[in-house]
């Protein structure tokens, strides 16, 4: 049970540069398909070199725009949580896990907010295992909680506001 928060954090995936570019590519390839639908089924003039048939556009070029508007819905669900109260960190995942993952100050070793090269150390955003017994939980940004655990095992949370994040992470660590 959550005691009272001495922080609490969300963000969310609009906004961010990954954003941008999947509502770009969005746009990009349903707007190729569709320009290519209305030009071989409605003027009747072969799209492309070697053209497909009818059938077949409608299906690959239907398929690809169901699949991107899945995909840019399936990314605008990142919701990444975060709250620490006294005795434990509090963190969701959306759409990986709604219930809060509770890491209680006995199983860890260390907390700490850290710089972090998301791309190097974890091969970018999300939910991502990195290295040597590593997960990440990050959206944007290369600020996190570092998690070291009493098994070896390291936790990063990604954060937009580490200086806050950083006093809160002191106050939990002195009331050990």
């Amino acid at each position: 049970m959550k005691g009272k928060l001495i922080y609490q954090e969300t963000h969310a995936m609009p906004g961010t540069t990954v954003w941008y570019l999947t509502i770009a590519t969005l746009v990009g390839i349903s707007g190729m398909f569709l320009w290519g639908m209305y030009t071989q089924l409605i003027n009747g003039i072969p799209w492309g070199d070697k053209p497909m048939s009818d059938m077949g556009l409608l299906i690959v070029g239907g398929s690809s725009i169901l699949l991107m508007i899945g995909l840019t819905v399936f990314i605008s669900l990142h919701k990444l949580t975060l709250e620490i109260d006294r005795e434990a960190f509090y963190v969701k995942f959306n759409p990986y896990f709604k219930e809060p993952k509770v890491f209680r100050k006995a199983e860890l070793q260390s907390a700490t907010v850290r710089k972090y090269q998301p791309i190097m150390e974890f091969g970018g955003w999300g939910l991502r295992i990195g290295l040597k017994k590593s997960k990440a939980y990050n959206i944007t940004g290369n600020y996190g909680l570092q998690l070291v655990f009493t098994d070896g095992s390291k936790l990063l949370i990604g954060t937009r506001n580490e200086k806050e994040l950083e006093a809160a992470v002191e106050k939990f660590n002195a009331d050990g």
